[in-house]
C-alpha cells in the first residue's frame, strides 16, 4: 500500500460522511422547528386552560355534594378563528335545586387571562359566571345529579391547531 493512496481513501470516506451529516441536519433542523412551531402554542394553552379550570375545580363544593366527574378543554367550539376554553365539573348533592342555584348563583371566577382580543373591551378581564345544569332526576338513594361549567370564549388562535 502505498502512503499517498491510504490518504485520499480517507479523504472520500470522510466527504461522504459529512455530506450525509449535512443533508441530515438539512432535514432535522426544519422539522424540528415546524414541530416547535405547532407544539409551542399547545403547550401555552394547555397551561392556561389549566390554570382556568383549577378556578372551577377548586372553588369549594356546596354542602353534602361529591364530584362524580371534571372536564376541561381547549379547542374551537363553534365557529370562526378562535381558541374557547371550557371546564366542566359533574357532581352529586342531596341539596335541593334552589340550594344550589343560590349557592352558586353570585359565584364569579377569573377568565382565561386579562387580554383577550375576541372580546370587546367592556368585557375583557371580566370576571366569569357559573353556569349550573341539572340532571332533573332524582337517584334512588335521594342524590341528585348536576353538573356546572365555566366557558371562556374567543381567545386569539396563534398557531394553536385546535382552534382554527
Amino acid at each position: 500500500m502505498s502512503s499517498d493512496t491510504f490518504p485520499k481513501e480517507s479523504r472520500q470516506t470522510s466527504n461522504w460522511q459529512a455530506n450525509i451529516i449535512g443533508c441530515l441536519v438539512m432535514l432535522v433542523v426544519p422539522i424540528s422547528f415546524c414541530i416547535l412551531l405547532i407544539w409551542l402554542p399547545q403547550v401555552y394553552n394547555n397551561h392556561q386552560l389549566s390554570r382556568f379550570a383549577n378556578n372551577l375545580f377548586n372553588y369549594p363544593l356546596p354542602p353534602q355534594t361529591e364530584v362524580i366527574s371534571q372536564y376541561a378543554e381547549v379547542g374551537l367550539m363553534g365557529n370562526g378563528n378562535h381558541c374557547d376554553f371550557k371546564a366542566t365539573q359533574t357532581m352529586r348533592t342531596q341539596l335541593t335545586v334552589d340550594q344550589i342555584e343560590t349557592y352558586y348563583g353570585e359565584v364569579l371566577l377569573p377568565p382565561v387571562n386579562m387580554h383577550n382580543d375576541g372580546k370587546s373591551q367592556a368585557f375583557q378581564g371580566k370576571p366569569l359566571s357559573i353556569f349550573v345544569d341539572f340532571d332533573n332526576s332524582v337517584l334512588i338513594d335521594g342524590w341528585q345529579n348536576f353538573t356546572i361549567q365555566l366557558l371562556d370564549f374567543g381567545y386569539s388562535p396563534g398557531l394553536d391547531l385546535r382552534c382554527h
